[in-house]
């Protein structure tokens, strides 16, 4: 590792990261700040990981673990584990039950990436995104040396919230924008992250509706098949043996009818507790991000940015135009008294 310098005390050393995101904490301070290991991006450039919470997961990657998961599985099931209870479950209930698995495994996948993707934004918010050394205000003077700190930042965690936000804030602080117009737009870029947060769990709430229907369909499907087997029973009454053999095929079709429900409800119920721990998580997440925003960013921006001179301007003509109303609204009413 090359030797780096601590952007809140200036001092150099060469100590390894220590934590996730590639955090190295400081030889003299002890305070922490992150390193980018990745090349830096032309300003110009708009790719997904540019926009804040895109391209958390590709459906694909996932589906390709979903599907060597399943292979996992049932590889397992050619052991004498496939004699179990669970092994007849899975395998010797039909073709619906393959779907679910590997629609489970499909959303265990997604969730396993979020998961570790909201791991390193968590950990990035443990850091000093402002660092007083550069300012302890933030204005058009300061505002381009916190936009490449946060640049920097930006490399190690692609489309974390926060410092897209803050990034976006400094870029409007340095164009001389008025502190009013900043604030507004966070609030604006907040609504979109929670819009971004929400779309992200669409593909999961379609596998989480999906399993139960998957097990509706097998239950369909086992209930058809007992029926068939009752009918054939019914026909061949008149020899023993063979009514026996024809009601062992209808208790087997109401197993398959119960045993893919089964599978499906429990798969959806061990799906739903880890999505909604880490959609609450998320949430949490953006919440600290708004918190940060108002504590840490527009409190120092305050006076100290310089208002845009045309809000003035367009301040002091409606002063202007209302006098002049005043002024002529009361030599009118002398006039309405005489008539």
């Amino acid at each position: 590792m090359s030797e780096r310098s601590c952007p809140h005390c200036g001092h150099t050393q060469t100590r390894e990261p220590t934590h996730d995101a590639n955090i190295v904490d400081c030889e003299d301070c002890d305070r922490s700040f992150a390193v980018a290991t990745r090349p830096p991006r032309p300003s110009t450039q708009l790719d997904a990981e540019s926009l804040p919470g895109a391209a958390e997961f590709s459906l694909a990657r996932t589906a390709g673990l979903a599907l060597a998961g399943t292979l996992f599985v049932y590889g397992l099931l050619e052991t004498p584990m496939g004699d179990s209870y669970l092994g007849q479950l899975l395998s010797a209930r039909g073709r619906v039950p393959y779907v679910i698995v590997f629609f489970s495994i499909w959303a265990a996948s997604i969730l396993f990436v979020k998961g570790r993707r909201h791991h390193a934004r968590r950990n990035l918010l443990g850091l000093d995104l402002l660092p007083t050394s550069l300012g302890s205000t933030i204005d058009t003077g300061n505002a381009q040396a916190f936009r490449a700190y946060l640049a920097q930042l930006g490399r190690v965690e692609p489309g974390h919230p926060l410092v897209c936000r803050l990034e976006w804030a400094m870029e409007r602080v340095a164009g001389r924008a008025d502190p009013r117009d900043v604030s507004t737009g966070l609030a604006e870029r907040a609504r979109l992250d929670s819009d971004v947060l929400d779309s992200s769990y669409t593909m999961l709430r379609v596998l989480v509706w999906a399993i139960p229907i998957l097990g509706f369909i097998g239950t369909v499907l086992g209930i058809s098949q007992a029926v068939s087997g009752f009918s054939e029973s019914v026909g061949s009454a008149a020899n023993l043996e063979v009514m026996r053999e024809s009601i062992g095929s209808v208790t087997t079709g109401l197993g398959v009818a119960f045993d893919t429900t089964l599978l499906a409800l429990v798969m959806s119920i061990l799906i739903m507790f880890p999505l909604s721990a880490l959609q609450k998580a998320e949430e949490e997440l953006l919440a600290h991000c708004d918190r940060y925003c108002d504590r840490n960013l527009l409190n120092r921006l305050g006076a100290h940015a310089t208002p845009r001179p045309a809000a003035a301007e367009d301040d002091t003509k409606l002063r202007a135009t209302i006098e002049a109303l005043e002024t002529r609204i009361a030599r009118l009413e002398p006039k309405r008294g005489a008539s």
